[in-house]
């Protein structure tokens, strides 16, 4: 197991992250994207800006996941926040703080 930190700069994405369980990623290539292994642990970070307030708001790890499929590319790319991904892997959450 390796632990990644899985950054979330729009709360859009994270939204769908969380209603999902399942991460998304951008047709930009990755070493860590491609890195990502059935098992590994991501701590799930939202920016200051994520919420659109980053006068008021933090950074802040809102919870852990763990990977639970192999990253696959996506027949059809979706769609979040205007911004295409073209492939991503599916996720368990086991800790989420509360709102």
């Amino acid at each position: 197991m390796t632990p990644y930190l899985l950054i979330l700069g729009e709360r859009e994405a994270v939204a769908w992250v969380l209603r999902e369980s399942r991460m998304a990623f951008p047709p930009t290539a990755r070493r860590e994207v491609n890195g990502l292994k059935i098992g590994d642990e991501l701590l799930v970070v939202t920016t200051r800006g994520c919420w659109h307030n980053p006068g008021r708001d933090r950074t802040r790890v809102i919870g852990r996941a763990h990977v639970t499929s192999a990253v696959r590319t996506y027949e059809t790319p979706i769609t979040i926040a205007e911004r295409e991904f073209t492939r991503g892997c599916d996720l368990t959450f086991d800790l989420l703080t509360p709102t």
